[in-house]
């Protein structure tokens, strides 16, 4: 995914690497987001880990960056609605090489 805005300003973007804003986003992500509960109605928290290829990599971000357009052309459409009939909605989208450190041990060497 780019590290392009995109948009309208205040619906979705995407962080530039180390300014203000993907600071403030590392800093409180846990805090306020992921440590929330996702439990009510409307909301969900899926987690998936896999071993992926280059490909199969850009393929997903891809389709991250489709689904973000679509929630921020959805956004858009729905400022037509009473703010009383709308609630603040936050979708994270997430994809990074990873290891959980739990597992190092398990794991073969690379030579």
């Amino acid at each position: 995914m780019s590290n392009r805005a995109a948009g309208t300003p205040g619906t979705f973007f995407a962080c530039r690497k180390n300014r203000p804003i993907q600071k403030f986003f590392n800093a409180h992500r846990g805090e306020d987001f992921i440590k929330g509960r996702f439990e009510a109605e409307g909301a969900a928290f899926l987690f998936f880990s896999g071993m992926l290829s280059r490909s199969s990599n850009a393929v997903l971000l891809k389709k991250f960056e489709q689904l973000a357009t679509e929630f921020d052309e959805l956004n858009r459409h729905d400022r037509r609605i009473p703010i009383a009939q709308r609630f603040g909605s936050g979708m994270v989208l997430a994809l990074r090489p990873r290891q959980p450190a739990a597992f190092e041990p398990f794991c073969r060497k690379k030579d």
